[in-house]
């Protein structure tokens, strides 16, 4: 897997994948053959730190007992359905920093309710694809100045 830093931290760590959502095929490939094959209990060590969320944040994401999580081991690998929604809620990340340009501002975003998302928090959304697409959503309508 491989990742990209942003100017104002130097540890940021999101998956390294615009060219994905323009569809260079050799990248996409890539990234498809590495969700199939599972991001690692690492993957997720390295994430936690950069979206500053505890072990329980992931579960509730991948939808898993916390109790299952902190059994991995570090070289443990997801299955495909979880390393895919890492996959997605990473790039939701990754657009977030850019929108917010800091990463410390965006985690704090996405941990204050939200009126646009009917007064929940934009990351109690993450646990499903249509949470997460709202929040998606709503990063781009402040992205491009649309009132929200």
């Amino acid at each position: 897997m491989e990742y990209k830093n942003l100017e104002d931290d130097k540890e940021l760590l999101v998956l390294n994948e615009p060219e994905v959502v323009y569809g260079h095929g050799q990248i996409l490939s890539q990234v498809i053959s590495a969700t199939r094959l599972g991001f690692t209990f690492d993957d997720i060590l390295k994430f936690q730190k950069t979206i500053n969320k505890g072990l329980a944040g992931f579960a509730y994401i991948l939808q898993i007992s916390l109790r299952t999580l902190q059994r991995y081991t570090p070289e443990k690998k997801l299955n495909t359905p979880q390393s895919e929604r890492l996959l997605e809620v990473s790039r939701m990340y990754g657009h977030g920093y850019e929108v917010f340009g800091s990463r410390k501002k965006f985690n704090q975003w996405m941990d204050v309710p939200n009126p646009a998302l009917g007064g929940v928090t934009p990351f109690s959304l993450l646990d499903t694809r249509a949470g997460l697409e709202m929040v998606d959503d709503l990063i781009g309508r402040i992205e491009h100045g649309v009132l929200s």
